[in-house]
């Protein structure tokens, strides 16, 4: 399946000795065999002079280029100065072979528009967390006059310290400023089994997806329509974690878990677990209608009547004998409705998994699992 959304992983390699290297690398590795294609890392290292900063992190440009993936070095106001005041630093940056350039704080749309012809980056991206609509609009079109050819993404901060991530309305209104200019947006979703060190609270954009799997967040972000691209915060998540987030950009079919009614027959079983569900490209006011659920049944059997019962919000209802040519129509209730002889209740959506209902976007799959 052709990648719907970019996917990145962050890494911080102080550059202290080999071992640290090589498992770093060995993570890029496990990363790009998931599916991700970024590598998203940084020049803010205090601990180095900028002379040694760049040059080692050239030697990451070279294996990231060499795993198949692109580049993303984020660089603060500061740096961004001393590098445009020194053309033998700035030479140095030029030869990281990177693909994007993250612009941090403390950087004027001045500044932004100079290092674009300086430094003749293919990408920059600008701080989609931080600039306003108005600063926006004199930055773009002045960044698009100054180089021409420089594509232009916009990636959202992290933020470590608990309490001070976006709120999930403020992400989407700061994101939804690039939409005018044909602008992707790329987010930040926490790892829960290796959140980075010194505060170990994960590393997400939306402070609500702090404390949730990087699985629900990566679904939740991509969700808002929003937002484009993914960039998982914390070096070294798990396999699993990778699976996820690589999944949700893919556009893989979401699992859903099932709780299936007593007296759910044995064609309405077919029909619940027969394979991937597609949700209709118009989505209904009252329910996900699965688009195929119909051809899951067999073929010119229609399901039989059950008792009615009332549909709450997660019930998962087919249709039955009585609605004549819509039997065997598979529904995810999205609110509270009555109950409807024509509508048979074969189960719920379990607690746990109230949320992926929510994500499942007009288009996209799932399946359930009992």
């Amino acid at each position: 399946m052709e990648p719907r959304h970019r996917c990145g992983v962050a890494v911080y390699p102080g550059f202290s000795d080999d071992r640290e290297m090589d498992e770093t690398l060995a993570y890029l590795r496990r990363a790009r065999q998931a599916g991700f294609d970024e590598v998203f890392g940084s020049l803010h290292l205090p601990e180095l002079s900028y002379t040694d900063c760049l040059g080692r992190v050239r030697g990451l440009g070279e294996e990231v280029k060499a795993l198949g993936m692109e580049l993303i070095l984020d660089i603060s106001g500061g740096m961004l100065r001393r590098i445009l005041g020194d053309e033998a630093l700035a030479a140095q940056l030029r030869a990281i072979p990177m693909d994007w350039l993250r612009l941090d704080y403390g950087v004027t749309p001045e500044e932004t528009c100079r290092l674009a012809a300086v430094l003749e980056v293919p990408g920059l991206m600008l701080n989609a967390s931080v600039l306003t609509g108005e600063e926006l609009a004199r930055l773009v079109p002045g960044l698009r006059r100054a180089a021409p050819g420089v594509r232009l993404r916009g990636h959202h901060n992290f933020y470590p310290r608990p309490e001070t991530g976006l709120s999930m309305e403020f992400m989407i209104g700061r994101s939804r400023q690039y939409l005018p200019y044909d602008i992707p947006v790329t987010a930040c979703v926490a790892s829960l089994e290796h959140p980075r060190l010194p505060l170990m609270a994960g590393l997400p954009t939306v402070e609500e997806h702090r404390g949730v799997s990087c699985q629900r967040a990566a679904r939740e972000l991509l969700a808002t329509g929003v937002v484009d691209d993914l960039t998982l915060g914390d070096p070294f998540a798990s396999d699993q974690e990778l699976r996820w987030v690589a999944g949700a950009c893919r556009g893989e079919p979401l699992e859903v878990r099932f709780v299936p009614a007593g007296d759910l027959g044995p064609l309405e079983r077919e029909i619940v677990f027969g394979g991937v569900h597609q949700a209709r490209p118009d989505q209904a006011a009252w329910s996900i209608r699965s688009q195929t659920s119909r051809q899951m049944a067999t073929p010119g059997v229609l399901v039989p009547a059950r008792e009615p019962q009332a549909r709450e919000w997660g019930a998962v209802t087919v249709d039955n004998e009585n609605y004549r040519r819509y039997s065997g129509e598979l529904h995810i209730v999205t609110g509270d409705l009555p109950a409807d002889g024509r509508v048979n209740v074969a189960g719920w959506v379990h607690p746990d998994d109230h949320w992926k209902v929510r994500v499942i976007t007009p288009g996209s799959g799932f399946y359930f699992t009992e």
